[in-house]
């Protein structure tokens, strides 16, 4: 039996960020494991990398394939081979909302609860972008823990730690559901590694400036192929 958490994202392209995000994001759900139970291992948890399709409205995924964003997410996940992150395909012939993702991966695996991951996903659900009905939002969220990456810049677009928080308590307070958010400051560094400064680069043929934000192999596969320009 394993507990698990849920990453999904267009991933174009998956990089390092995203890995150090996932890697601190399974190290702080062991921690709150172990405070229940002192058993609990690494080993026992498996993170799931879940890439929207080509359907996917987004500029990015336009001019690669979701073949070629798998392909780069499995060259970034040989850098980390002793957590269990693994590729789930929910998404790759149709789009699901995220809602129903869990779903699906809950039906499939027989784990209840999920973990969610991601600052956009648990604001979506907490706000008005999923129109969630109370219901439906108590199912999702009651007695169940959610992690995301956040930043203590406030004008970072990844999100404000402080905010999530406070908006996340009140919303759980109001609904009168019980529900944990456990927050991690992204890594001195990371703040500016993102899929957008990565594909500039490559579109101006400056790839000496990736080996920050990917490893070699991706980049050599992203130069190979010609992705992105």
């Amino acid at each position: 039996m394993k507990h698990i958490i849920i990453s999904g994202g267009s991933y174009a392209p998956a990089h390092k960020g995203h890995l150090n995000n996932w890697i601190t994001a399974i190290d702080q759900y062991l921690i709150y494991l172990k405070k229940k139970d002192r058993t609990i291992k690494l080993k026992d948890i498996l993170l799931l990398v879940i890439p929207v399709a080509d359907s996917y409205k987004k500029s990015s995924i336009k001019s690669v394939t979701y073949k070629q964003r798998v392909k780069l997410l499995n060259l970034l996940l040989r850098h980390a081979p002793k957590y269990d992150i693994k590729i789930e395909h929910v998404h790759k012939n149709k789009i699901l909302d995220t809602y129903s993702e869990i779903k699906y991966i809950e039906n499939k695996y027989k784990i209840n609860p999920i973990v969610l991951f991601g600052a956009d996903n648990i604001i979506g659900a907490i706000g008005k972008s999923w129109n969630l009905s109370d219901s439906n939002m108590k199912k999702l969220f009651h007695n169940h823990v959610f992690i995301c990456s956040c930043s203590y810049n406030k004008n970072d677009a990844r999100g404000y730690c402080p905010y999530l928080k406070r908006k996340f308590n009140k919303v759980m307070k109001n609904k009168n559901i019980n529900s944990q958010l456990i927050t991690f400051k992204i890594r001195s560094g990371q703040s500016n590694i993102s899929s957008t400064n990565i594909i500039n680069n490559i579109q101006n043929d400056k790839y000496d400036k990736l080996s920050k934000m990917l490893y070699q192999d991706q980049i050599s596969y992203v130069k190979k192929h010609k992705l992105w320009k």
